[in-house]
């Protein structure tokens, strides 16, 4: 059962949702690349689908994973990038010339949801800006992985997931040191990044990752009549993940992050006719800069029977823009600050080697200030959201799966 909002209204929806998959043999290929006939012996496995590890046949999803070695050997500079081969992902160039929009199944870009680690970051939360900038600041370069599920997983996730997920796992410790320096450079921009895997002593082990980069001017056209660049300028972003091994199959993790740009426009040549309105009016350098930090705190743990995590999390993305094509009268540009903080518990207790059940719990506040926002000279507003929900993943002989699935929102907006 999802409950899905509706933006601008205080309608909602509620609907069951019953996933059952049909899976058959998978074969590997040969190393011509011909079918060899012979059963796949490597299990894949993973994790965003049913918030449980499974084997990828198994999912009544469609999936597709891009791995590091995937990254690497397509040579991209950014997450988009990597993006762009997957299968039924559309990544569309915005016409004001800075961000991309997402589509999958040919759904909006705000129906999919994008997760680091498993979880959600502070990013814009508008209808049109929504996801419009939140894969530009991540660090392709410290991915382990991308998990993309196709199709609804709104039991799973809430109503954010209605055209699929795309999580983010990120690069932890080997156990043993290690220091990969590296450059890249490409049409759209160039970065030098830094991966230092600090190794194992005692019971933590740790990895610093660093990313400078530079996104270069590439593109210039025309909406209405206005002059449209990208914007460039530098980013610079770190990351930290430590692991303290509390017991056998038991750790403590520790998760933070910094990011930073200082984008421009260099329009000051540029010359708009307002007409009666004002004459010709010469436009200034359009400017986007944002600051990001994130913080996670984690407890995993894994017995016969049971996976479970407990986390808590927050992060506060702060964000000035000056477009003058659509400021002409907001000669300062405006400033926005969106912060979310959460904690959430999740546990998967299997029943017997055919039936696995999964259940938890979220709690999510958002927290946004600025000029776009409010009403009523109110500007600012403060969003509360929980859920609860449980699946059971049944193993029916060696061929059938069923996944019934039931989720419970409860949003201080859009009702329950």
């Amino acid at each position: 059962m999802a409950y899905h909002k509706i933006k601008g209204t205080k309608k909602a929806w509620i609907t069951w949702a019953v996933l059952t998959a049909l899976t058959v043999p998978a074969y590997a290929a040969s190393a011509d690349g011909a079918a060899d006939g012979s059963a796949v012996t490597m299990k894949d496995v993973v994790v965003t689908a049913t918030r449980t590890e499974a084997d990828v046949k198994m999912v009544p999803n469609t999936v597709e994973v891009i791995t590091a070695d995937d990254i690497e050997k397509l040579g991209v500079t950014d997450v988009y990038s990597a993006l762009r081969l997957a299968d039924n992902v559309q990544i569309m160039n915005t016409s004001t010339g800075f961000g991309h929009r997402i589509s999958m199944r040919g759904m909006s870009s705000d129906s999919t949801l994008i997760l680091i680690n498993g979880q959600r970051t502070a990013i814009e939360d508008t209808e049109t800006t929504q996801n419009l900038l939140a894969l530009d600041r991540i660090n392709v370069h410290n991915i382990e992985r991308i998990e993309i599920i196709r199709g609804a997983a709104s039991a799973q996730y809430g109503s954010d997931a209605l055209a699929g997920v795309i999580n983010i796992i990120t690069k932890k410790s080997t156990g043993k040191p290690s220091v990969t320096v590296g450059a890249t450079t490409g049409t759209t921009n160039m970065s030098n990044y830094y991966h230092i895997d600090l190794g194992r002593q005692g019971k933590f082990s740790s990895t610093f990752d660093m990313n400078f980069s530079k996104d270069r001017q590439w593109t210039e056209h025309e909406v209405s009549g206005l002059p449209v660049k990208n914007l460039q300028g530098p980013k610079q972003s770190y990351n930290f993940s430590g692991t303290y091994e509390l017991g056998e199959n038991k750790n403590l993790n520790l998760d933070l992050g910094y990011y930073k740009d200082k984008l421009s426009g260099d329009w000051s040549h540029k010359e708009y006719n307002l007409g009666a309105w004002g004459g010709i009016v010469r436009l200034q350098d359009a400017k986007l800069e944002t600051e990001r930090r994130d913080a996670s705190l984690s407890l995993t743990g894994k017995t016969k029977k049971d996976d479970y995590m407990v986390r808590t999390f927050y992060s506060k993305l702060d964000k000035f823009r000056f477009l003058p094509y659509t400021a002409l009268a907001k000669e300062y540009g405006e400033t926005n600050k969106y912060s979310i903080w959460g904690i959430e518990a999740k546990n998967s207790h299997k029943v017997n080697g055919d039936h696995t059940l999964t259940y938890g719990t979220e709690y999510d506040r958002y927290d946004v200030d600025g000029v776009n926002f409010g009403k009523d000279g109110d500007n600012g507003k403060n969003l509360n959201t929980y859920a609860a929900y449980i699946q059971d993943e049944w193993l029916l002989g060696d061929k059938w799966e069923i996944i019934p699935a039931v989720r419970y929102d409860h949003h201080s907006e859009f009702g329950s």
